[in-house]
């Protein structure tokens, strides 16, 4: 005689309820998988910008001076460099590179250029046509890039040359120049980092010049002159600039685009970015290293005529003499 052998198994409903119930579970997941990615990212682009600031102190060390901002138009730094950009335009991030070990590349960009190219007081012809420094500007490194952020999707080219231009009718502008990312500039390694210049760098207008930052063109600020203005702790140095935040913002180039200004403020969530913000992928904040090698996260939406704006230019200059309280734009 056969033994009967009972077999258990779902019934459709058991398994349509069991679906439910993982489909719920996984909801409540998957938020809180995206948070705590987020939360590390966001600790990753601090400790790159905590990387920048320390690498910034050390050139201060070796050179009694912060490393200029970018190498743009001289004797006239608000000069307008078109249509041949006949000017270095190298940026703030070269000179750090033998203090983020990446002496190599610094190396390798360096081999056919002027022994002086990288004076404030030389005239050149831009970096990328050189074709050691075009190389080594293709170059990927991380630490120039926020994990939040795809520098490699960024749709409208790669930015060469971050620049303010002193109008000759009545106040300034900010101009940009590029490579097309169907072209060489594809192929040039990127950054979501740039220097912070002020309120409009330095340009010839006493009113903007007074709140210049420490990173503008042809710079050579002194961390110890920070100090005894508004204070290192007070001061902004680097902050992020996000280059996919739109589809039609470019990606910048490390070797360019070394520093920007923030008289156009910081933009919120809601607000779609331009190439002129400095912008981030973190929700609600911006992050920015000053003097004293800290990392803090400026709150987003702080746009001209808003509620502490002023605090964000004061913030971005180091000696217009007047104390400020980031407590108040910081998260």
């Amino acid at each position: 005689m056969r033994q009967a052998v009972n077999r258990s198994a779902f019934t459709l409903l058991e398994m349509l309820v069991a679906l439910v119930v993982i489909g719920l579970l996984l909801g409540l997941l998957l938020p809180a998988i995206g948070k705590v990615r987020e939360a590390a990212n966001r600790m990753g682009c601090a400790i790159n910008l905590k990387q920048l600031g320390l690498a910034a102190a050390h050139y201060d060390c070796a050179f009694q001076k912060l490393p200029p901002g970018y190498l743009g138009p001289r004797p006239e730094r608000g000069a307008d460099p078109q249509p041949d950009y006949r000017f270095q335009f190298v940026g703030v991030l070269p000179y750090l590179l033998p203090y983020l070990e990446q002496g190599v590349t610094h190396d390798r960009l360096s081999a056919d250029l002027p022994a002086d190219y990288f004076s404030t007081c030389s005239v050149y012809p831009g970096w990328w046509t050189y074709p050691s420094a075009f190389t080594a500007a293709e170059t990927k490194i991380q630490l120039f890039l926020c994990p939040s952020d795809d520098a490699s999707a960024a749709g409208a080219g790669t930015d060469l040359v971050l620049h303010p231009v002193r109008l000759e009718s009545e106040g300034w502008q900010l101009i940009r120049a590029g490579l097309s990312n169907t072209g060489p500039g594809n192929a040039l390694g990127r950054t979501n980092y740039l220097g912070v210049s002020g309120y409009s760098g330095v340009i010839g207008v006493a009113g903007n010049d007074l709140l210049a930052g420490c990173l503008y063109n042809r710079s050579g600020v002194r961390i110890c002159d920070v100090a005894a203005a508004d204070g290192t702790s007070n001061t902004l140095l680097f902050g992020e600039s996000s280059s996919p935040a739109g589809a039609l913002l470019p990606a910048r180039s490390w070797m360019g685009t070394g520093a920007m200004p923030v008289a156009f403020g910081v933009p919120s969530d809601t607000v779609h970015s331009g190439w002129w913000h400095f912008s981030s992928q973190h929700p609600g904040i911006v992050q920015f290293c000053l003097c004293d090698g800290s990392v803090r996260g400026i709150r987003k939406g702080l746009l001209p005529g808003s509620t502490d704006y002023d605090i964000l230019i004061r913030a971005a200059a180091w000696h217009d003499g007047t104390s400020i309280d980031l407590t108040g734009i910081s998260n």
